[in-house]
């Protein structure tokens, strides 16, 4: 079971967004709003940033920025988040996060939030989920490999590497987004996955 990070496992919005204005104040470009920065959220982080004014030249020092200000700013959990990661570490299941966030990022998070226990990998830095999740499915044929996310491209990525997709409506994306983009599941509560995984008759991950 594999998850994203910002906005799936932890409820970060508001962070993102604060730290988003903050890069684009430094370079004196117009700062969204929350409820703006959501409707305009995409990934990879370089093409967000495109997407709202950064040249070209300062992507990556941008994007860069915005990790340092997330680093910076704790952001709780996810409502059902605890609850799920328990069920799945009960039943002995291969958790970890593939992230566009940084990996400092996603491991700072976690000793904050006291979960580091419940994760045994963590890959940070993504740029394209689908080649990291792609190693995943073509290592597990016995089991199938879920992929949970809050955004299109996470959804996008886990069809094209052959996980099941799963995309969770309560983070930076809204759910006919996310079903538009080919889920084989929309939830908008973390712990109805474990529904998913009861009633669709799939092993635990």
């Amino acid at each position: 079971m594999l998850f994203d990070w910002n906005g799936t496992v932890v409820d970060d919005i508001e962070r993102a967004a604060l730290a988003a204005a903050a890069v684009l104040r430094s370079r004196r470009l117009p700062a969204p709003g929350v409820r703006e920065f959501a409707a305009r959220f995409t990934l990879p982080l370089e093409q967000l940033f495109r997407e709202l004014g950064v040249n070209e030249r300062q992507v990556a020092s941008a994007t860069n920025q915005w990790n340092e200000f997330m680093l910076a700013s704790p952001a709780p959990l996810q409502h059902g988040a605890q609850g799920l990661l328990d069920f799945l570490m009960q039943h002995g299941s291969l958790v970890g996060v593939v992230s566009a966030a940084s990996t400092e990022l996603v491991l700072s998070d976690l000793a904050r939030l006291q979960l580091s226990e419940h994760l045994e990998i963590v890959c940070g830095g993504v740029g394209d989920k689908s080649i990291v999740l792609r190693h995943f499915t073509a290592h597990r044929r016995k089991r199938r490999v879920f992929y949970v996310g809050d955004t299109e491209h996470d959804v996008q990525a886990a069809r094209r590497a052959g996980a099941v997709a799963v995309g969770f409506a309560g983070g930076y994306r809204p759910a006919p987004a996310l079903a538009r983009a080919g889920a084989d599941h929309v939830i908008h509560g973390l712990t109805e996955l474990i529904d998913v995984l009861t009633t669709s008759g799939e092993k635990t991950p």
